[in-house]
């Protein structure tokens, strides 16, 4: 996404000025830091425990902020209502199709029960309820 954004600047240099960009461009490296040259130090150096690094969990702390962010989704939703309305019919029809799904496997259960209970012995499709569910 950075990556996205610094080439969408026609200057670079004005990146610099978008104060946005550079708090998180700071973000990502803080990140960056945290994850890959810490681990990397730590292999290197065969540090078993982190239990002295208490100044890093700083860094954490920092990543949270990042959620200041929201605050311009929010001016977004504000500006663009029919967005939001699209946001909610997605959330009305993903509940109609994840109660579809549920009902549909309670079916397929159903039946792969019915399928191994009449089969006297198990056979290659109805051994095992599982298997009869797949086939």
């Amino acid at each position: 996404e950075l990556g996205v954004r610094f080439f969408a600047f026609a200057e670079k240099k004005k990146c610099l000025r978008d104060r946005w960009f550079v708090f998180d461009a700071l973000l990502v490296t803080l990140m960056i830091l945290e994850t890959w040259v810490i681990t990397l130090v730590f292999f290197f150096l065969e540090v078993r425990s982190s239990s002295n690094l208490s100044d890093l969990s700083l860094l954490r702390i920092v990543r949270m902020v990042k959620l200041l962010r929201i605050s311009r989704m929010a001016r977004l939703m504000r500006g663009l209502p029919e967005l939001f309305i699209l946001l909610k019919g997605l959330r009305a029809a993903a509940r109609s199709v994840a109660l579809f799904w549920v009902l549909w496997w309670i079916l397929i259960y159903v039946y792969a029960l019915v399928f191994r209970l009449i089969t006297d012995e198990p056979s290659v499709h109805f051994g095992t309820v599982p298997d009869a569910m797949n086939s």
